[in-house]
């Protein structure tokens, strides 16, 4: 495990992280820092070259293991926008990657 501080690449005040409010059910919610990319993905349909949305998340794995109900299906909210978890992936290192699908 690396022990650098990685709450500096989670930094809202630099323009890069943003919040988000994850629902850990029962009326639970808990908001943490993240870098998001609404990206697109280039995938083929019949034959045919296409954009579809493939939105992401990166944080540090720690806000993720701090809440253990974080499995796919879990809901998070982003800059006013519903969210479903439908990967997880931790490198290793801190840092974990879901990849998500807009409600």
């Amino acid at each position: 495990m690396f022990t650098e501080n990685r709450s500096l690449f989670f930094d809202t005040t630099n323009g890069v992280a943003v919040e988000a409010t994850i629902n850990l059910g029962r009326g639970s919610f808990r908001t943490f820092k993240v870098i998001f990319d609404a990206g697109l993905e280039n995938t083929a349909v019949l034959g045919v070259q296409i954009e579809v949305p493939n939105p992401s998340l990166v944080c540090q794995t720690a806000d993720l293991d701090t809440a253990p109900a974080v499995t796919h299906a879990t809901t998070i909210e982003i800059a006013s926008v519903a969210y479903k978890i439908i990967n997880r992936s931790d490198d290793g290192t801190g840092i974990s990657t879901l990849t998500l699908q807009k409600l």
